[in-house]
Order: C-alpha cells, then sequence, then structure tokens
C-alpha cells in the first residue's frame, strides 16, 4: 500500500520500535491480572538476540512504564531507550499509550508524573524534542476512544504508528488516511473545532511507525519501522523519527499471533509457578517449554523415560494413598492429556513447518500457520478419543466415562481458550473503526461479503433446499456469498462452500439417514476472522448455525 505521505527513500535501515520484555510487569488483561500475571516473560537479552537475528539494524525495548529492561542492554551503541507510557485524557480517562524513545531516567521520572494528564504528557514531548509515537491509535483500551479523542490526538503529538504487529491490518487501512487528508487548512479546522493549539512544526505531517509488540518472543522484527539507510546511529535514527523521514514496514497481527502470544506468556507463567518445573521437568512441562523454545525438543527415548518415570510415580502415591488417589489415568482433564501426547506424536511428522521448527532450534509456536494447523489437527483427535471413551465405556455397561467425558471436554476448550479470546479480542473495533475514522471499507450490495451456516446440507431437507435456492439466488445476481457446512463427505461440484472436516460424526437414532456433525469451533472462528464477513445468515439451529452465531 503506497501513501502519499511516504518519504520514498529506495534503501534503508530497520528497526521494530515496539517490544516488551520482563519489565512489562503489569498487565492490561483481567485474566493475566487476577493471576497476577505479568504481560511477558522476555528476557532483555533474549529481546535483543531475536533483533538482530530478524535483520534488525537498531534495537529498543518499549516496556510498559518502565525503562529498567532496556537499561539491561545500554552498553549497545545500536539501542535505543523505549517506553510505552500509559496516560489519560482527564476529561474522561480514556486511556492511551504513547511510545517515546531516546529517554533519559529524569524524562521517565517526569512523563510518570504527568501520565494522568495526556496534554501535559504531550507538553513535555515536545518542549524535550522526545521522538514519539501513539502506539495502536484505534485500539480501545477501556472502550472510551472515538472521533473526538482522535482528532486531539492529531494536534497534540506528531508520529503516530500505523502498522502493529499484534492488530488487524483493518486498523491501519481505517486509520492512515486520517493522515493522509491533513493539510494546513485541515489542521486549522480541528484547531478551531477543538479550541487546542497544534503541537509540533507543520503538524499536519505525520511521523508513521511500526512495530511487532511482542510479548512472547515470537514476533520481534517481523514488523518494523524504516528509515534512510545513510542513518548511521541512534541519534540520527531518533532525529528521523522527529522529522517523520520513516515508513512502517513488514506484517499486521492476527488472531494467531495474539493467540500465541497468550500461549506463550501462560506457559512461562505456569512452568514458573510449578517451582522445580524449570529444573527437573516432567512431561507435560518438557513439551510446554518447548512449545516456547525454552528447551530443545525431547528425544523419543527421553520422553519414554519421563512417561515411565510419571507412570512410576503415579503408582507410587497410589499405594502410599489408597484412600486420597486420585481415578486412575482415562478420565478427566488425565484423558485430555493423554490424548494430547499421543496426538502430538502421532501428528508431528505430518506438519512440516514444526518439525522443521523444532530442527532448527525455534519456538514452533512461533509458526503461527504452522502451529494452528497442528492444533487442529489435534483438537480432531482429542474430540474422536473422548468420544471413543465413552462409547467403549457405554459399551461395557458403565457411565462413570459419561462423566468424565464432560469434565474431559470442559478441559480441552479450557486449552483452545487463547485461540477464542484472540479472535474476538481482535475484531473488537472492527465495527466502530468506519464511524470512529469516517475511513475504512464502504459495504454495498455488491461489496457485501455474506457468510451462510448450515448443517445437514446433503439431506434433502425444506431448509437445505431453501438454502440452495438462496445460493443460486446469489451466484445469479453475483452477491458474494459463501455457504459453510461440515460433514464427513462433501458432494463436489459446490461453487462458494467451504467445508469443515468434522470433529465427530455421528448418526441421530430414529432419523434415518440423518446425521449430527460437531464442527471444529476454533478453525470456524479463524476462517471468519479471514473473511470478514459483513453479514452471516444462520439456516439451522444445529452445530454449524451455532458457529454462524458465534
Amino acid at each position: 500500500m503506497q501513501f502519499h505521505q511516504d518519504p520514498g527513500f529506495q534503501s534503508f535501515k530497520r528497526v521494530d520500535l515496539h517490544c516488551h520484555s520482563l519489565a512489562s510487569t503489569e498487565a492490561d488483561e483481567a485474566v493475566l491480572i487476577a493471576l497476577k500475571c505479568p504481560e511477558s516473560f522476555s528476557t532483555p537479552r533474549d529481546v535483543y538476540e531475536q533483533a538482530k537475528r530478524r535483520g534488525m539494524d537498531f534495537v529498543t525495548i518499549t516496556d510498559h512504564d518502565s525503562i529498567a529492561g532496556v537499561a539491561e542492554l545500554e552498553s549497545h551503541a545500536d539501542v535505543l531507550v523505549g517506553e510505552e507510557v500509559t496516560c489519560y485524557f482527564p476529561e474522561d480517562h480514556c486511556k492511551m499509550h504513547v511510545l517515546v524513545w531516546g529517554i533519559t531516567p529524569a524524562d521517565h521520572d517526569a512523563l510518570q508524573r504527568v501520565a494522568d494528564d495526556i496534554y501535559l504528557v504531550a507538553a513535555y514531548i515536545e518542549e524535550n524534542r522526545i521522538a514519539h509515537a501513539v502506539a495502536h491509535p484505534l485500539y480501545r483500551q477501556n472502550d472510551l476512544l472515538n472521533r473526538w479523542h482522535l482528532e486531539r490526538l492529531i494536534l497534540l503529538f506528531k508520529g503516530f504508528e500505523c502498522l502493529n504487529g499484534a492488530h488487524s491490518m483493518l486498523h491501519r487501512d481505517a486509520f492512515e488516511p486520517m493522515l493522509d487528508e491533513l493539510s494546513p487548512d485541515r489542521i486549522s479546522e480541528l484547531a478551531r473545532i477543538h479550541d487546542l493549539v497544534p503541537r509540533w512544526p507543520n503538524p499536519w505531517l505525520k511521523a508513521r511507525t511500526a512495530g511487532s509488540d511482542d510479548h512472547g518472543l515470537f514476533n520481534i522484527g517481523r514488523t518494523w519501522t524504516e528509515v534512510p539507510s545513510d542513518v548511521a546511529d541512534i541519534e540520527d535514527v531518533l532525529e528521523c523519527l522527529r522529522q517523520g523521514r520513516c515508513r512502517p514496514g513488514g506484517e499486521a497481527g492476527s488472531s494467531l499471533k495474539l493467540a500465541h502470544n497468550f500461549y506463550s506468556v501462560g506457559i512461562r507463567y505456569f512452568t514458573r509457578q510449578m517451582g522445580d518445573e524449570a529444573a527437573r521437568p516432567t512431561l507435560q512441562g518438557r513439551v510446554l517449554q518447548t512449545l516456547v523454545g525454552e528447551r530443545p525438543a525431547p528425544r523419543k527415548r527421553e520422553m519414554i523415560g519421563l512417561a515411565v518415570k510419571e507412570k512410576l510415580a503415579s503408582i507410587g502415591r497410589r499405594l502410599m494413598h489408597p484412600l486420597t488417589s486420585k481415578p486412575a489415568a482415562g478420565g478427566g482433564a488425565a484423558l485430555v492429556k493423554l490424548l494430547l501426547l499421543g496426538s502430538l506424536q502421532n501428528r508431528l511428522a505430518e506438519h512440516e513447518g514444526i518439525s522443521g521448527a523444532l530442527r532448527d532450534g525455534k519456538a514452533p509456536l512461533g509458526e503461527h500457520e504452522a502451529m494452528f494447523a497442528l492444533m487442529s489437527d489435534m483438537d480432531r483427535d482429542v474430540m474422536r478419543g473422548i468420544f471413543k471413551s465413552v462409547i467403549d465405556g457405554i459399551g461395557a455397561g458403565e457411565l462413570a466415562p459419561v462423566f468424565d467425558a464432560l469434565s474431559s471436554i470442559a478441559a480441552h476448550q479450557f486449552l483452545l481458550l487463547p485461540y477464542y479470546f484472540a479472535l474476538f479480542h481482535q475484531n473488537r473495533e472492527r465495527h466502530l473503526l468506519t464511524q470512529i475514522t469516517g475511513h475504512g471499507r464502504r459495504i454495498d450490495a455488491a461489496s457485501m461479503r455474506v457468510g451462510s451456516f448450515i448443517d445437514c446440507y446433503e439431506q434433502p431437507t425444506a431448509a437445505v433446499r431453501f438454502a440452495r435456492d438462496v445460493e443460486r439466488l446469489a451466484n445469479r445476481n453475483g452477491t458474494r456469498l459463501r455457504v459453510h457446512t461440515s460433514c464427513e463427505k462433501p458432494a463436489t461440484g459446490d461453487l462458494g462452500r467451504t467445508n469443515f472436516t468434522p470433529l465427530i460424526s455421528q448418526a441421530l437414532p430414529y432419523c434415518g439417514d440423518l446425521e449430527i456433525s460437531i464442527p471444529p469451533i476454533a478453525e470456524v472462528l479463524e476462517w471468519a476472522d479471514h473473511c470478514q464477513f459483513d453479514a452471516i445468515h444462520v439456516d439451522t439451529p444445529g452445530p454449524m448455525g451455532l458457529c454462524g452465531w458465534l
């Protein structure tokens, strides 16, 4: 995408201007706050090394309201001292983040003293010519941000983060045109409307930056800011940021990136809370640490050894505490653990992206598309394993497996929560972007994207006949409609149809040939996030209809 404010230099150097280390101790998300879990466990040294491996010419760390992390790298000549300052509009306490670079400890202290008033923050930044950018300017952190705030931000600040590696490209598409349309007349108009004097020379020319916003040590250096290649040192970089001689580069965010960041923080928190887990990991702990790159992948012999040790320990506990021992492995969370490990061993060779990452010593969770494909396969294996245990138990005249299955499903879905949360979180501002900015995608009859969700599409029911009539009418009229189903053997030749292989498919008793299919919810939601439908048409009240509702 080319913007008319693009500086236009042909060769450049790179710096990821937004990333976090373990000095980001205060979390924004409610779940992390409740657990007293920090937002990152990345060491400053690891952040630096990953940035350099990814081709960054300069490095910074922008922890939340702290410079303690980046201070550990002050001996490096290519490091900019950075910080992400949390500040507020005093009128309504609308929460914002402002990235600052090249600051001193005295600057940090001064900014923290005035952080409750964003106008004082802006004044200090300009008076001291601090290189800066408003971070993820469309992210509604406490659901208060609207166009009134955005227009004031434009008057107050020189720099804006236009591309954030943790947020959707929709944010850039909606926000950057606001900067494109700025002119001396437009700035004068905004100054009159808000009764604010614009800050910085030529306030219609903005510095546009980008950064990965990485918390999990996966995405550093995948999103960056470009400066001209003649930049020699960090002072040159800072001057480019002050003057706007910079431009965004690299990847936007996605729900998968966000989910895997949550997994990374959660896994590191879990292993550290387990005390000796880091020094003497269990089989479960070893696998988790491998996923985030903290340990190399265990060899098959090690896996067997750890499994045997755990089994012997389990037998020992039952012998010593027969009255308080847990149920035998096979029920509840134990069944999920068993199925997950078995699926991982069986499926790993099918996913070259993950097995290749393990061979190269990389964190598998950083291979976002490949990791989600593996997790989807494992999801299917686990659900089918749970279902089989129920069928086997009922066949043997036992009801206990039915109750075990309920706790197994709950435990399994808990493990998938980061995907569900990320998919919804990534789209939380979507319906407001055009309203807030006045820009973004315009929807009309020709451009509207419609997702239709239906169960039992292969059966000659009235609902299916109606859905097929709608599909034919949409194709005839050029409407962008896509039908979504979930069945084991979809009919071939259906244009505009996406089928999801079900987790479980079972014939319904007393219903002839009708089957009930349980779709892979995470896969369906990820696909919908990718397609960005404008309207959803739910044809049936079965499992796929419920996915459409979600």
